[in-house]
């Protein structure tokens, strides 16, 4: 299996998990004051691994797992933390927040 296949499996994991957290926030209770920063800053990362290894004067680096064991231990990790997050979402409903802030309603 080539290794850059995990590598996409990652971002399209990445991808789910951002439509799935998107549609879980409709409906619950807004914050009370905007808190741009705080949801832009996380998702930097995020978007720097994926355009990281697209930039020529990087082309000397191996962003590639060496060996396909290391690519699936990476892959089962990525998904068990995002398993994690999932269920702690679900488990504390509309008292969950990717963003720790304070809700319109609450004192």
């Amino acid at each position: 299996m080539h290794p850059s296949i995990f590598i996409w499996l990652v971002y399209g994991f990445w991808l789910t998990l951002d439509a799935y957290l998107a549609v879980a926030a409709i409906g619950m209770r807004q914050d009370a004051g905007p808190h741009i920063w705080q949801r832009i800053v996380p998702s930097l990362p995020i978007i720097l691994a994926f355009l990281l290894p697209r930039l020529p004067m990087l082309h000397f680096l191996n962003f590639r797992s060496i060996h396909p064991i290391q690519g699936v231990a990476g892959l089962v990790l990525c998904a068990a933390g995002m398993f994690l997050l999932v269920w702690g979402r679900q488990y504390l409903g509309g008292n969950w927040s990717l963003v720790v802030t304070v809700k319109k309603g609450t004192n």
